[in-house]
């Protein structure tokens, strides 16, 4: 447990930082771990899916992806935020999706309702082939 512990470093809150720059944050199974945080835009209006395809070489595995849709537009809110991806028991949902292809990183949205007010930011974790 000592030895365990030895290897835990506390991190101060100020260490968090979501950059659209590709950052290197760890690693992941012996691997070198980055990140980066892709601006999405406005959600879907209808039922449907978005596909966004962003330049990142390399990338072997995805190893988490998490985001947040923000809504600045109704008056008298501050801020409404929904996590990513997002299941509601009324049924209006945000589905979450990524994928490594070439160079390619993919990154699919998709809603069941009209999200539109929200814009998107997703955060991707991964590791590369290099």
């Amino acid at each position: 447990m000592a030895e365990k512990m030895a290897n835990f470093q506390t991190r101060d809150a100020f260490d968090i930082n979501y950059s659209t720059s590709e950052r290197r944050i760890g690693t992941w199974m012996g691997e070198p771990l980055y990140q980066k945080t892709f601006n999405c835009g406005t959600l879907p209006n209808t039922a449907t899916t978005v596909t966004i395809n962003e330049t990142v070489n390399n990338v072997k595995d995805i190893v988490n992806i998490f985001g947040i849709a923000i809504e600045h537009t109704t008056p008298g809110l501050i801020s409404s935020n929904l996590p990513l991806p997002h299941i509601s028991t009324s049924g209006n949902n945000v589905m979450l999706y990524a994928a490594a292809l070439s160079d390619t990183l993919r990154i699919v949205l998709g809603t069941t309702a009209d999200r539109s007010i929200y814009t998107a930011y997703v955060t991707v974790q991964y590791t590369k082939t290099t």
